[in-house]
């Protein structure tokens, strides 16, 4: 049990967000450098499935949008982080929270939407654990606000850094779903409607910044698993606007390797949001959420979405490691290999087929990298900061790296 809190816990507290609103670090344990806790656990095989040909009518970009947009969020000062309250979002205490935006100094039609990671939320252990329990409130900005400018996606005195002159939303987790659900009464009750305030949020930030070049989509730990999530709404909400997603070490696997008992759990609990015209994503035993990949490729022509990973993201590996165990009631620790050869195969057997995905992979196990200085990651003899330029400039040098 104590070996299970621990493992909990790093994954809620890795993902830049503890109970106070201040991101924390890895740490250097065992468990979060990626070194194996044992041999691998044997859960079997999952058979190949086809869910058949995707039938998908995207329609035009210019009939996308959102429903009921709202007014635009006023009184905004640039280069300053501003919290906007959201009545209509609430966290997993059934409090209402918001968002902290801040807009370009000088004055880019370009914004980056970034959804805070801290964990998730299916159990006992994971709940007492999960970043956000106490909610996420206009003081909780403002105490984070500092942390928050040395982020390496937010550092506007980072020359390096592609984004350091748009406009910055911060979507806050405290819903414990991975910002994918839907349900007001999810584990124990809780307001698991991560997914839903998305869409409450997006009904005003489209009118908010109505003559945007491009959005880049993104987020870290339960934040990345997020942004994939969050995709399909996002690029409808922006119509014709590209958006762009960037998922930092959340990444959906098969079902070899994120498990469909897991997944089922998670489709149970939070009443994740699963596109109605993707029916492979969503199989009868609970697997096929790595079908979001292809779908959103078919779907969205062009738009890219890379994700970022350490080869033995030890964190990542605890979480998964529940779709090892009986019943999926408890912490089995994914091998390292297992998930390492889980990142390769999404890369080259599902990824390959659509040039608007690509991958940055780093050998290590480490957790998220977007919160740290975007110059020092480096994979295929590129710096991270140079990779992301390629991805939102539409450089067709954008491609895999790493092992």
């Amino acid at each position: 049990m104590r070996r299970l809190l621990v493992l909990s816990l790093a994954l809620s507290l890795a993902a830049c967000g503890d109970d106070d609103g201040t991101p924390l670090d890895a740490g250097t344990d065992a468990a979060r450098q990626g070194r194996d806790a044992g041999p691998p656990i044997d859960a079997g095989t999952i058979p190949p499935r086809d869910g058949g040909p995707f039938e998908i009518d995207p329609g035009t970009c210019d009939t996308w949008g959102v429903d009921d947009p709202g007014a635009p969020i006023s009184d905004l000062v640039a280069g300053a982080w501003t919290f906007v309250p959201f009545p209509d979002a609430h966290c997993m205490d059934g409090s209402e929270t918001g968002i902290g935006v801040n807009l370009s100094p000088s004055g880019t039609q370009r914004l980056v939407i970034y959804l805070e990671g801290g964990g998730v939320c299916f159990d006992s252990v994971t709940c007492n654990s999960v970043g956000g329990r106490a909610g996420f409130d206009a003081e909780r900005l403002e105490s984070l606000s500092l942390v928050l400018n040395g982020y390496g996606l937010f550092r506007r005195d980072d020359e390096d850094n592609p984004t350091r002159d748009w406009s910055f939303v911060y979507v806050p987790y405290c819903t414990g779903d991975a910002h994918a659900g839907t349900n007001p009464d999810g584990y124990e009750g809780r307001d698991q409607v991560g997914h839903s305030n998305v869409a409450a949020y997006l009904r005003r930030l489209v009118p908010t910044f109505p003559e945007l070049e491009k959005v880049l989509l993104t987020g870290a730990s339960a934040g990345g698993l997020g942004a994939f999530a969050n995709f399909d709404q996002v690029q409808q909400a922006f119509g014709c606007t590209p958006v762009y997603g960037l998922d930092d070490s959340g990444p959906v696997l098969g079902d070899d390797y994120m498990r469909p008992c897991l997944q089922q759990k998670a489709r149970d609990l939070w009443h994740i949001a699963v596109p109605e015209d993707c029916p492979q994503c969503a199989l009868e035993d609970g697997g096929g959420l790595v079908a979001l990949w292809p779908y959103l490729a078919i779907k969205y022509p062009g738009r890219r979405i890379g994700l970022l990973s350490n080869t033995r993201d030890g964190v990542i590996r605890s979480f998964y490691g529940y779709g090892f165990s009986e019943g999926c009631a408890t912490n089995a620790q994914m091998s390292a290999t297992h998930f390492s050869a889980g990142l390769i195969d999404l890369r080259d057997n599902v990824l390959a087929p659509h040039d608007q995905h690509a991958t940055f992979y780093v050998e290590g196990g480490a957790h998220t990298f977007l919160i740290s200085d975007l110059g020092r990651p480096m994979a295929g003899g590129i710096t991270l900061a140079e990779w992301v330029r390629r991805m939102i400039d539409d450089d067709p040098a954008w491609t895999d790296v790493g092992p």
